[in-house]
């Protein structure tokens, strides 16, 4: 619920800004592959094997967000991304 009241407010103060929902139609994501892989490695950790191997799962999770990372690198070079 706390993030659905984020989302609102962002989508929210797109208009406002002086921006358009309809111009995010227009977007290629270079790499959309590493998003899903990311929470798919959240989602192992967490809900498939929450009781594994401590230093593993701290590590899974560093790789996740380096991953997820990845991914905001692959779409910053647009202006007003940053």
């Amino acid at each position: 619920m706390f993030m659905l009241c984020f989302v609102a407010l962002g989508i929210g103060a797109v208009p406002v800004l002086g921006g358009r929902l309809a111009r995010l139609a227009n977007v290629r994501l270079h790499a959309p592959w590493l998003m899903p892989l990311a929470l798919l490695i959240q989602i192992g950790i967490t809900t498939l094997f929450p009781h594994g191997h401590s230093s593993l799962h701290g590590a899974l999770h560093l790789v996740s967000y380096g991953v997820a990372c990845v991914f905001v690198a692959c779409i910053c070079p647009w202006p007003g991304v940053i």
